[in-house]
C-alpha cells in the first residue's frame, strides 16, 4: 500500500472516530440537565447514527485506525526521536479498543438478546461506582488520543498557532463538561432509584429502553 493511501486511511478513520466521540461526549454533557434529557438526545441522535448502514462505519473506522496505527508503529525502526506525547498517543490507541470491548459487547448483547435498548436510565439505575469512574476515563482517553492526533497532523500547517488556544480550550472543556454530566446523572440516579415508581417505569420501558416488538 502506498504511503499516501495508508496515511489517508489513518487520518480519515481518525476523523470519523473523533466525530463519533464528540457526539458521544455531547450526550454526556446533556446529562448535566438530567438523565431524561440525555436519554432524549440518545434516542434521536445516537439512534440515527446507529442505524444498520451508518452503524457499520464506526466499527470499520475503528478497525482501520487500529490496524494502521499498529502498522505505523511496526514500520518505525528508530524510536529515539519520538516524543513522550506521541508515545502516550500510541499507548492510548492500544488501550482504547481493549476498554471499548466490554462497553460495545455489553450494549450489543443487551440490545440483541435481552430485548433492552441500553439507556442512561439503565446505567444509573444501580449504584455502580465502576460506571462513575470507567465511563469518564474511557471518554477522556478517546478524546485525548484524537486531540493529540489532530495536533500532530496540524502543527506544521500555516495559521495553526493562531487557532491553537481555541482548539486547546475546546479540547479541555468538552471532556470536562462530559465528566460533569456523568457525575450529575450518577447523583440524580442515586435520588431517583429511591422512588419505586421511577424504577418501575425504567424497567418497563422508560426512555425508549425496551424495543418495540
Amino acid at each position: 500500500m502506498k504511503e499516501s493511501t495508508f496515511a489517508t486511511i489513518k487520518v480519515g478513520s481518525g476523523i470519523i472516530l473523533m466525530l463519533y466521540a464528540a457526539i458521544h461526549l455531547l450526550n454526556s454533557i446533556v446529562g448535566i440537565h438530567s438523565i431524561a434529557a440525555a436519554d432524549a438526545y440518545r434516542v434521536v441522535v445516537m439512534g440515527a447514527i446507529q442505524q444498520p448502514v451508518i452503524g457499520l462505519i464506526v466499527p470499520l473506522a475503528l478497525l482501520a485506525h487500529v490496524v494502521t496505527t499498529l502498522v505505523a508503529v511496526g514500520r518505525r525502526r528508530n524510536t529515539t526521536g519520538v516524543g513522550w506525547a506521541e508515545r502516550v498517543q500510541v499507548v492510548l490507541g492500544i488501550l482504547i479498543p481493549l476498554m471499548l470491548i466490554g462497553h460495545v459487547t455489553g450494549t450489543w448483547y443487551a440490545r440483541t438478546f435481552l430485548g433492552f435498548e441500553p439507556s442512561y436510565a439503565v446505567y444509573f439505575l444501580e449504584e455502580n461506582i465502576a460506571m462513575l469512574i470507567l465511563l469518564p476515563v474511557l471518554l477522556i482517553f478517546v478524546w485525548a488520543h484524537g486531540c493529540m492526533g489532530f495536533h500532530f497532523l496540524l502543527r506544521l500547517k500555516p495559521g495553526y498557532a493562531r487557532w491553537q488556544p481555541i482548539g486547546l480550550s475546546v479540547a479541555v472543556l468538552w471532556p470536562a463538561l462530559a465528566t460533569f454530566g456523568v457525575i450529575a446523572m450518577y447523583k440524580e440516579g442515586a435520588i431517583l432509584r429511591q422512588d419505586p415508581e421511577w424504577v418501575s417505569m425504567a424497567l418497563s420501558g422508560f426512555g425508549d429502553m425496551r424495543k418495540e416488538e
